[in-house]
């Protein structure tokens, strides 16, 4: 079995730049609002001002012209949600392919886009799989360390409605 520590960098690393989609938002465009804050915000009366100011607040929409952007998670973005060890009658570990009937103990760590809401799978800091929106199944196996293998993550732990669990 690997190092711990080390394996857990390695999918942290992986999930922030290759396993997790990028993140979309939008920003000020601050060269643009610099002038429409002298032309037009700093010409209404403070009630206006007020009542803009309440309204993005309300909405998360930024007043005045806005950018989108796009950007890689961050540290801060992710939540390691589970490390535990799991054991597989090869080793493959839950990979498939050609390996010797060993039985192999690695690290699973999953973990949780606070962006984006996917969830990324590893097994041995290999990526297993990643879930957009999981089902009750999917938390069921999570805190009862018994992840299926890469191939059967996707069928048995996406959610097939629009809500999730």
């Amino acid at each position: 079995m690997d190092n711990a520590v080390q394996t857990l960098h390695i999918c942290l690393a992986h999930a922030a730049y290759v396993g997790f989609r990028d993140y979309n938002y939008q920003d000020r465009d601050w060269g643009k609002y610099r002038k429409w804050r002298e032309d037009v915000f700093d010409r209404l009366s403070r009630d206006e001002k007020k009542t803009l100011y309440e309204q993005e607040r309300s909405t998360g929409v930024h007043m005045g012209p806005s950018v989108a952007k796009t950007r890689k998670h961050t540290d801060y973005d992710m939540t390691v949600s589970a490390m535990f060890t799991q054991t597989w009658g090869s080793g493959a570990l839950g990979f498939g392919g050609i390996s010797g009937q060993v039985i192999t103990t690695a690290y699973v760590v999953i973990v949780e886009s606070n962006l984006t809401g996917e969830w990324a799978v590893y097994f041995g800091g290999r990526l297993a799989y990643v879930i957009d929106r999981p089902n009750a199944e999917f938390y069921t196996h999570m805190h009862a360390h018994t992840m299926v293998d890469a191939d059967k993550g996707k069928a048995t732990y996406e959610s097939t409605n629009s809500t999730t669990c």
